[in-house]
This record gives structure tokens, sequence and C-alpha cells, in this order.
């Protein structure tokens, strides 16, 4: 029996393929039926059949010609996400404001807003994720899903639970938003989870164990998410990669530190202290799972560069993983509104 027959003898092993090869479409932007055979090792022959079926949901567009094959001959159709198919929304709920994005189906980013928070209650969150949501979307009939990233954890039935950071809890939060916005699949994750997700499909599935940590310095904090076998890994309480901070001076010193003291933060004379109680965090997670690929999210990549660069260093002399810093603001956002995407295509796929 070959692979593709194989393939449609298995439906659920088929739309997790169908699955997969979008959103290496969506990593790629532009990718080859020959790309991506060599990417997922499936046959030119499933890849084409597999595709054959997406294009006809009007899930998929031609984009243009690639390169010719060393040998010549002729250049390969290039394939992208139809952006036009609908559109995904994206919030982030952070202790001082909600960060708001629309992306189209190819994961162009067609909206990005911030709104700041005072008073941020369990009582008000609910109903300023309604407002922003409609606010944003009063024109838009295609939304097809929301993503929603917290940091906080998160049950796998969608309540936020009580956390470091926060000193509130919203038992069956995503009930209480499908009641309020209703008829598309709604997600809710974790922060660093969301990040985790992002990161390793626009990775482009190089790597198989990923740990993602997000650090904020001022005020301190720190979490982690896990990718294991190129799956994200949420634990039996959504609870994976809490860090756990040592009540100590240093940590509680930074703990009440002011976000707009972030520039000056290195001329604390205990900086190199935190920095080292960090470190220690870092490295008992690596020495448990091992990564391939480390990432440092958060402002900790906005700190002096040479500071950085000897943090990053020390860490190296203990790893085998690659490092990657990176700051960007809305990748849990972005990867909240992947997860609503992928949540929607395999209902989708499936139907």
């Amino acid at each position: 029996m070959n692979e593709l027959t194989k393939l449609l003898s298995n439906p659920g092993r088929k739309v997790s393929n169908q699955a997969r090869l979008l959103r290496l479409i969506r990593a790629h932007k532009s990718i080859s039926q020959a790309g991506l055979s060599a990417v997922t090792r499936l046959q030119p022959s499933t890849v084409s059949y597999l595709i054959r079926e997406l294009k006809g949901k009007k899930l998929l567009c031609e984009k243009g010609k690639g390169e010719s094959g060393k040998q010549g001959g002729k250049k390969s159709v290039l394939l992208s996400l139809n952006g036009e198919y609908g559109f995904f929304s994206g919030i982030y709920i952070k202790k001082d404001s909600i960060l708001y994005t629309l992306n189209d189906f190819s994961g162009k980013v067609l909206i990005q807003t911030e709104d700041k928070i005072t008073n941020f209650t369990s009582e008000s969150v609910i109903d300023k994720i309604v407002s922003i949501f409609r606010k944003n979307n009063n024109e838009i009939s295609s939304i097809k899903g929301l993503g929603i990233s917290v940091e906080s954890v998160v049950s796998p039935k969608g309540s936020i639970t009580l956390s470091p950071g926060f000193n509130w809890e919203i038992p069956e939060f995503k009930k209480c938003i499908m009641k309020k916005i209703r008829n598309i699949p709604i997600v809710i994750e974790n922060d660093a989870n969301c990040a985790a997700y992002f990161l390793h499909y626009y990775l482009k599935e190089k790597y198989k164990n990923i740990i993602a940590f997000l650090i904020y310095l001022a005020p301190f904090g720190i979490g982690s998410g896990i990718i294991i076998e190129k799956k994200l890994f949420r634990g039996n309480n959504g609870a994976v990669g809490e860090i756990w901070r040592p009540e100590n001076d240093i940590i509680n010193f930074y703990k009440n530190y002011r976000s707009e003291n972030l520039n000056n933060i290195a001329l604390e004379p205990s900086f190199m202290q935190l920095l080292a109680e960090v470190k220690k965090l870092i490295l008992s997670a690596c020495f448990l799972l091992d990564p391939e690929m480390l990432i440092l999210w958060g402002d900790i990549a906005n700190i002096d560069k040479s500071i950085l660069s000897t943090f990053i260093d020390s860490l190296k002399q203990h790893l085998n993983s690659e490092i990657l810093v990176s700051y960007d603001m809305y990748l849990p956002i972005l990867g909240a509104e992947m997860l609503a995407a992928d949540s929607y295509t395999l209902s989708l796929l499936k139907s």
C-alpha cells in the first residue's frame, strides 16, 4: 500500500497533514509543492492530492513562479494562502493594557491597537474584550475565529486561574466570552504558549523541541512555552511552563519595579544578581528538557547589548541549544490568532 492510499484510508491523518500544509504555507508566505514535499517528507503525489483539495475549498491561491530546479526546466508554481478567504482576530490581555489585531487568512496584519487599562478587575475585563472586538469588527462580516492570549494560567476548559502577576481569576472565562461573541471559534491560551506556538511555525518546523522564555524585568516576571516533538505541550491543567520564583530580596525588589524605569534598570546595583537568578531558572528548565532551540522573549531583549551578550554567552557555556533573542510585543497575540485559525481550518477540513 503506497503513502497516498494509506492517507486516504485514514481520514484523521489526511486532515492533520492538510492542516500542517496550511501552517507551513502561511509561515513561508509562498512555497512550491516541491518545497512542501521536501519540508514534510511527504511524497510529491501525496502533496499534490492534498493541495488539490485545499484549492477546491478556496483556501489557496497561486502566487507567481519560483526558480527553476538545478537541472533547469519549468519554473515551479508558488502557493500562498488566500487572504480574502476570511479574517481572524487576536486579543492579548496584559497587566495594564489589552492589545488587539485583525489578520487575514494569510496572516497579513490589517489592524493593531492597544487600549490602556486602569483599575483592571475580573469584573471589567470581559466587557472590555467584547467592546474592543465589536468596535474593530463592526463592518467585517467574515470573522472566522478569535484567539485570546492572557498573562495567566489557562485551564483546559478555558478558565483563567490564579497565577503570579494577577490577583484575580475568572472561572469559565471562555464560556463567558462565548455568550457575548457568538458563532465563531474562540481559543484561550497562556501568553508564553501562544508565543512558542507562533515562533515554532515561523521557524518553519526546523526544530522539534523548543522552550520560549517570556521574561519581563520591570516588574519582574518569567514564564515559558514548550514545544515537544513539534507540538505545544500544555500539561494536565494548562500550567506547564509556569516558573517557580524563589522568594528572596532580589526577586521581590524587581517584582515591584516600575516599567517606566526599565531604561535605567541596568544601573541598579543588584541587576546582575537578578540576571544570575534568571540564569538559574532558565538552566534548570533546559537541563530537564534539553531543547534544540532556546528563545528569550520580552523586555530582556532591550537591555544593554554588551550585558545581554555576556548573559547569552554564560548560558552557552552550559547548553548545546541554539539561542534566539527577540522582542515583539505582538508575538503572543499573533500566536493566539494562529491557534484560532488552526481551530477553524481543522473543523472545516473535518466537515
